[in-house]
């Protein structure tokens, strides 16, 4: 539990060496640490309505940040703003050609395994004719 947030950075820097941007007033660049903010939350609002800024604290002041790597439940990831050219020439209409946009997730790694209904049930019959045998009366072919 002690090494999440050294895990999740680790995770961050590994991601990075293979995602760009695309569509930015910068040009295709790799990303870098420096294109994003990585906030580390003891937890979350109860109400997907309330929002989060990059520094983990919510719409109602209440902040969720958090350095210690065993109350870190939660990874926020927020891309810091970049211009972004509009494919529609918006000059026509009275508008602007590029628009800033900033993007955000908020995610958790949880280990559930114990927790998950068997996705796999044994056929307790040794072959076709041993289970037609023992649901006899059945109109419908089991093949």
């Amino acid at each position: 539990m002690a090494i999440r947030i050294t895990r999740a950075n680790r995770a961050r820097d590994n991601l990075l060496k293979t995602n760009a941007t695309k569509f930015s007033t910068a040009d295709y660049h790799k990303l870098v640490p420096a294109d994003l903010t990585v906030t580390y939350l003891s937890g979350i609002p109860a109400s997907d309505s309330i929002g989060l800024n990059a520094a983990g604290v919510d719409e109602n002041g209440v902040n969720w940040s958090t350095t210690d790597p065993k109350a870190a439940r939660f990874a926020e990831v927020t891309v810091n703003s970049i211009a972004f050219a509009t494919i529609f020439p918006a000059s026509f209409v009275g508008s602007n050609d590029t628009m800033n946009r900033q993007t955000q997730a908020v995610a958790r790694f949880n280990n559930a395994l114990c927790q998950f209904t068997p996705m796999f049930i044994c056929n307790p019959y040794t072959s076709i004719g041993a289970l037609q045998t023992a649901v006899s009366g059945t109109t419908k072919p089991m093949i």
